[in-house]
């Protein structure tokens, strides 16, 4: 998109219409990282969007869908002569594309594109094949790792020990998360309505929020009192509707099995950012 002014009335009509072309588009300008040379005949794509809303957090959306190229499959589809063109496909296998004015993700032929899966969903709809819980006691449970300082050196390095993001290691977590020299676990605390928190009282709960429940209640569905820190109401530990915010300038990595192992489940990673909704940077959990 280009603009051309001459005065400043013109320049500022042209920033309102740059800003308002990008929310309508909600676009993340997500990518893959990986080169066109291990794209295989029936591969993947991955394509990330957020919304943005006058809320502190935006929610975000990551999708899959089925890339396809001539030149691996030697296969031309559209009978153009060559094999250079690539498509995606979703889940149905109709070729998608993205709409121009809103943004959204759609069949060519019309209709919204079926993904085929959106990660967000998969983590928050416990009716998904692909659920994954926030709960570390359930064998579904979402795997989260970090790493510490097992050696106590102030540096991070191949010899420390990597470990689960769970509350059965919120004593080895807790120095890791930012909690002293602020105010961030006192307005926790008045948030949900405490007279205070301990150190160990408020990582349990950040570790809650990262592994994905709702224990700020942000559905508006909890209508049980939240009186003891260390257990919160079934309400406030159920999966948040919004697990991802926004995916801006981000990298999925996507891992392949070898050709020699075509059995072997796909398994994406995303690098994560986690943003308290106060503010605060609480610490990117998965280190690339």
């Amino acid at each position: 998109m280009f603009f051309s002014t001459n005065n400043a009335t013109e320049l500022a009509n042209a920033l309102i219409a740059a800003l308002s072309d990008i929310i309508r588009r909600s676009t993340g300008f997500t990518s893959t990282a990986q080169s066109s040379l291990q794209v295989t005949a029936q591969g993947d794509s991955v394509i990330g969007r957020f919304l943005p809303t006058n809320l502190p957090i935006w929610d975000g959306q990551l999708y899959k869908f089925i890339l396809y190229s001539e030149f691996n499959s030697g296969v031309d589809i559209n009978s153009d002569g060559d094999t250079k063109d690539a498509y995606v496909f979703d889940k149905d296998g109709d070729e998608i594309e993205q709409d121009p004015t809103t943004g959204a993700i759609v069949k060519k032929e019309g209709g919204l594109a079926n993904p085929v899966w959106e990660a967000g969903e998969c983590l928050s709809n416990p009716s998904l094949s692909c659920y994954r819980s926030p709960n570390e006691d359930q064998s579904n449970k979402r795997n989260i790792y970090t790493v510490i300082d097992s050696d106590s050196n102030a540096k991070f390095n191949i010899n420390d020990q990597v470990i689960e993001f769970t509350l059965l290691n919120a004593t080895l977590l807790q120095d890791y998360l930012g909690l002293e020299g602020n105010s961030f676990c006192s307005q926790l605390a008045t948030t949900l309505g405490f007279t205070s928190l301990t150190k160990l009282q408020c990582a349990k709960l950040i570790i809650r929020f990262v592994r994905g429940q709702d224990i700020l209640d942000w559905n508006g569905n909890c209508v049980e009192i939240f009186a003891d820190p260390d257990n919160p109401p079934a309400c406030r530990s159920e999966p948040r509707d919004n697990i991802l915010g926004d995916i801006f300038h981000a990298q999925p990595i996507q891992i392949e099995p070898s050709r020699l192992s075509h059995q072997l489940r796909r398994i994406y990673v995303v690098r994560l950012y986690l943003i308290n909704v106060y503010g605060h940077c609480i610490q990117r959990v998965m280190p690339r």
